[in-house]
């Protein structure tokens, strides 16, 4: 394996990377520090991790495809460095394919005010996975079936003093998650005290609106009841990429 196929240094801006596939490689593609910058019709198939987003700013990820990547297909954090964090702001990730990671097809932690909008997850461990710390984002009219979890507000319990809360302050709405393998939608912790038991935490910590699933997991009244939609999804299919 090659460490990178694509790297983009820190304070890069207004990098476009377009048109291609890379494969065995560590990480397809990754963007650290980046502001502006755009990845558009890429393919990323069987790395490790098909893409990871480190900080930055305003970087849009739209119309790409992540197919068998190893652990997850994109992966978004904020950026630390001693006493420092720097959050990755304004990102958008819009209308990609996620299929058969072996993780997630998203994962975020430390991400804020961005958008994950349009996306299609099948197949993978995870659709769509938001951690602590980030909020202010929004995620919308994506499709998450056919997974192990569809759509996760996750929070972990590692210790008995070590908690990592779950993600609060964002918004889940117009998702469809159906037909998921152990849950649709879900706002709690994983227990890894107690075989990855599922935790609730005392109150609601996200907005969730009209989201068509079967099965979810959170507090009373957290995620209302499941809503159909008339208006056909905004999702790519498999066709828009032939």
């Amino acid at each position: 394996y090659f460490s990178f196929g694509v790297f983009s240094d820190y304070s890069n801006y207004g990098v476009n990377i377009m048109g291609g596939t890379v494969t065995d490689c560590v990480i397809g593609i990754e963007m650290s520090g980046n502001h502006s910058g755009t990845v558009k019709g890429m393919t990323m198939t069987e790395n490790v991790l098909g893409m990871e987003i480190i900080a930055g700013s305003e970087v849009e990820i739209i119309k790409n495809k992540f197919l068998g990547n190893f652990e997850t297909g994109i992966y978004a954090t904020s950026f630390f460095s001693g006493d420092y964090v720097g959050p990755g702001l304004g990102h958008k990730f819009h209308k990609n394919l996620f299929v058969d990671q072996g993780f997630a097809g998203i994962e975020t932690d430390g991400i804020e005010e961005s958008v994950i909008s349009c996306n299609r997850m099948e197949g993978n461990l995870v659709g769509l996975e938001v951690e602590s710390p980030g909020f202010g984002n929004t995620i919308r009219m994506n499709v998450a079936n056919w997974n192990g979890y569809g759509i996760f507000a996750l929070g972990l319990i590692l210790g008995p003093d070590f908690v990592i809360p779950i993600a609060a302050g964002n918004t889940f709405m117009r998702n469809t998650a159906l037909d998921n393998s152990e849950v649709d939608l879900a706002e709690a912790f994983l227990d890894f005290t107690n075989q990855m038991a599922y935790e609730l935490p005392d109150s609601c910590q996200n907005m969730w609106k009209h989201n068509n699933y079967g099965y979810s997991i959170a507090v009373a009244d957290c995620i209302p009841p499941s809503k159909a939609f008339n208006e056909e999804n905004c999702a790519p299919t498999h066709d828009d990429f032939d």
